[in-house]
């Protein structure tokens, strides 16, 4: 159970062809979700803006802006 999505999720893969799923929060929370069982694997607060933009994934990195004007860059692990 989490804030509800302005943004839409993001489904990205490890070497091995595992799945996660990356979703963001109204909240300014964001979720990497095991895309197989949807147990939440790991979160981080963002901020106290909304995240309205969908993430953008490059290799194991994730970028997201939020309401309050930030961007941010998060290592995904």
């Amino acid at each position: 159970e989490s804030d509800y999505a302005w943004s839409s999720p993001v489904c990205v893969y490890n070497s091995d062809g595992s799945g996660k799923v990356l979703y963001c929060t109204s909240g300014g929370e964001m979720y990497l979700l095991n895309a197989e069982t949807g147990e939440v694997h790991s979160e981080c607060e963002l901020s106290d803006g909304v995240i309205e933009a969908s993430p953008a994934v490059y290799e194991n990195y994730a970028v997201v802006g939020t309401r309050a004007c930030k961007i941010w860059g998060v290592e995904l692990q």
